[in-house]
């Protein structure tokens, strides 16, 4: 039974990789520069923990709200889906910077089609 149900998850795990993502953690950093690896400002946490090192001590809030409307089409084996979206999605990062180190925690929304 054990081997069956591990069997059936390996074989499903497929499925959660069908979708298609509209991460909504964007920041005017973001727009301006899509190389978010040497970002270093309070949106950090989302693209780039490692430069929180270099911020400077303090606490940093960062809050987002985007707005995310779309219409995506796909076939498969001769079936079209279709999906309108039209929604509001919140994004919050928290920072700690002091002399033990970096503390955060981001809570962002992630639309799934």
């Amino acid at each position: 039974m054990k081997k069956l149900l591990f069997l059936i998850g390996i074989l499903s795990s497929g499925l959660y990789g069908a979708s298609i993502d509209h991460i909504q953690t964007y920041s005017p950093d973001y727009l301006s520069n899509q190389a978010q690896t040497g970002m270093i400002d309070e949106v950090s946490p989302y693209y780039n923990p490692a430069g929180l090192s270099r911020l400077d001590k303090g606490k940093y809030i960062h809050l987002g709200l985007q707005f995310a409307n779309g219409h995506e089409k796909m076939s498969y084996k001769g079936k079209e889906h279709k999906a309108h979206l039209t929604q509001l999605i919140p994004n919050v990062s928290l920072t700690s910077v002091d002399d033990n180190g970096a503390y955060f925690f981001t809570f962002g929304g992630q639309i799934r089609i």
